[in-house]
């Protein structure tokens, strides 16, 4: 077999995706790889197609996911000062900004549909002191929100640096797809 694209020499490798025959430069130089096999021009130029668009749909979720944070931040702090300026307890006042800042962490897997919820199966068990259940159960969610809520910043932070990676990736597969095209 010969190498497709030079047909006076010899095929060394086949394309990892079509089986097209590849010789020692073409192996070498090619721009992507398909699990370590090298690939001939054309399903360079697939893969490259198919890699912008995958970055592309991902960018669109961490965007979305990074709206939703800031949409819930924003809104959490315009309660705070309402409430704040109204005389309500800096305490209460607080607890709503964070609550509200829990609210964009929660709805934020959701969106992310990459994301997958996994159910787990509890047995049910029994207490001898229901009652002091129930309270620590409501105790234990509303520090939870309040953690969650503490952390949403940092979510958005983390948002701007998976998004910034991202279009760094799309940059640097449209740089690779536009040395195909040369």
């Amino acid at each position: 077999m010969n190498c497709y694209a030079h047909e006076d020499r010899v095929a060394v490798a086949a394309c990892g995706k079509c089986g097209a025959g590849l010789c020692k430069e073409c192996e070498i130089n090619t721009i992507f790889r398909l699990k370590k096999f090298a690939l001939c021009n054309k399903c360079n130029n697939i893969v490259g197609n198919e890699n912008d668009s995958f970055f592309k749909s991902i960018l669109t979720i961490k965007q979305a996911v990074l709206l939703v944070n800031i949409i819930s931040c924003v809104i959490g702090i315009i309660l705070f000062i309402i409430l704040f300026l109204t005389g309500v307890h800096l305490f209460g006042a607080v607890a709503v900004m964070l609550i509200c800042w829990s609210i964009g962490f929660f709805i934020s897997p959701f969106i992310d549909k990459n994301i997958k919820i996994k159910e787990t199966k509890t047995e049910k068990v029994t207490t001898p002191y229901p009652i002091l259940n129930t309270i620590l159960n409501i105790l234990f969610s509303l520090i939870s929100i309040l953690f969650k809520g503490v952390l949403s910043p940092f979510m958005i932070l983390g948002s701007l640096i998976g998004i910034y990676k991202v279009k760094k990736q799309i940059a640097e597969n449209n740089e690779k797809i536009s040395m195909l095209n040369t």
